[in-house]
């Protein structure tokens, strides 16, 4: 059961409901399991393999799916419907959060700080975004596919994963001056990766070996066709590689949603 009215409202649908809820005591959108996440792109990723999924079609439909702009309205949003008592499970991307501290409640204990995690939130721990959560054990193959490459050797392969990984810290650290946490966090996630430095790297290794950005370069200056191309690409591999794991994924934040404790 949606409220929204056109494509705009729909970046707000949640948010709508949650509003309905508290200002005109509207229970029936409490109701509905809502699977949320945090950006559009992996609301469409999912909401479109369920679609198209035998088992899953049947389970679930278009007003299920939910997101919001951002994590941190994500995280928000969930809270605020929890609170209210939406059946909802909503995933996040890690990003450098691997302690999942954005989304705890902070308990101070004298000098020592304890951290409760809200309830049916999650994180794409141990992968930086859903994206490459679910092309985790199949990346190589996913890379492998992307039509800009044109069948690249394992050697190549190897190189622009590595090249993705060294980007991906780049970018997670650029502002985050604390060593100790940048240590401990690639101790625990030791090849980290996400999805912009991912596609940079393809794009960058398109012609076989590395080629030089401008100065200023980024992802959203490449082509828009080709950028479609590349996401599109690696999209259609987390649902036809592993779709095991996002099937899992969809069902597990189902069984969740029946849970408002």
């Amino acid at each position: 059961m949606s409220i929204a009215t056109n494509r705009r409202d729909n970046d707000r649908e949640l948010e709508r409901r949650i509003t309905a809820v508290k200002v005109l005591d509207s229970s029936r959108y409490k109701s509905i399991t809502t699977l949320h996440f945090e950006g559009k792109s992996d609301w469409l990723l999912v909401m479109k393999f369920c679609q198209s999924h035998d088992s899953l079609k049947n389970k679930i439909r278009y007003e299920n799916f939910t997101y919001s702009l951002g994590k941190k309205l994500a995280i928000k949003h969930h809270i605020e419907a929890m609170d209210l008592g939406f059946k909802i499970s909503t995933i996040v991307d890690m990003d450098h959060d691997f302690k999942d501290r954005d989304f705890s409640k902070k308990i101070s204990k004298g000098s020592q700080n304890e951290y409760i995690k809200h309830s049916n939130i999650r994180s794409t721990i141990p992968c930086c975004v859903l994206i490459t959560l679910l092309l985790e054990e199949v990346l190589d193959e996913a890379v492998k596919r992307v039509p800009i490459l044109k069948d690249p050797t394992e050697d190549e392969i190897k190189i622009i994963i590595d090249c993705a990984s060294k980007r991906t810290i780049e970018r997670l650290f650029k502002f985050d001056k604390r060593d100790w946490f940048k240590e401990e966090f690639l101790r625990k996630i030791p090849n980290p990766m996400n999805d912009h430095s991912l596609c940079e790297s393809i794009y960058l290794h398109r012609k076989g070996t590395y080629q030089e950005e401008e100065d200023g370069w980024g992802w959203q200056d490449v082509e828009e066709k080709i950028r479609y191309s590349i996401q599109e690409s690696l999209q259609g591999s987390a649902k036809k590689l592993d779709s095991k794991i996002l099937e899992e994924l969809v069902i597990s934040m189902i069984e969740e949603t029946k849970s408002t404790a």
